[in-house]
């Protein structure tokens, strides 16, 4: 159960506080017990610790989306201009209710896509 591997994770945090896979074990686990927040919290953190890496920052953006924090989501999705990254930028200013951005953000989708 994923709030059992919580408790693990979060205990080994605390004699290794900037370990990169108890933070993304963490995250994931948060993710699918549906503590959105916090696993956007972990994933932030998981962007300091190594800024190269876009799975985090896509995870982040799924995250904070999920947890209904669309100007974080928005702010690092526009950074990165992958499709996945631009899909869920659509998502979040749907979630707005910014349906002209939304709109734009999957036009821009479309005329990146070559099929």
């Amino acid at each position: 159960e994923y709030s059992q591997a919580i408790g693990i994770f979060e205990s080994k945090l605390g004699n290794f506080p900037r370990s990169r896979p108890a933070l993304s074990l963490l995250a994931y686990c948060c993710y699918h017990n549906e503590e959105y927040a916090r696993a956007a919290e972990f994933y932030e953190e998981l962007m300091a610790l190594c800024p190269e890496s876009e799975e985090y920052r896509t995870y982040y953006v799924q995250s904070s989306v999920k947890a209904g924090s669309w100007l974080d989501a928005t702010r690092v999705s526009s950074s990165v201009q992958s499709q996945r990254m631009r899909l869920l930028q659509a998502q979040a200013e749907l979630e707005q209710g910014s349906l002209q951005s939304c709109r734009t953000t999957l036009l821009q989708c479309l005329e990146d896509d070559p099929e």
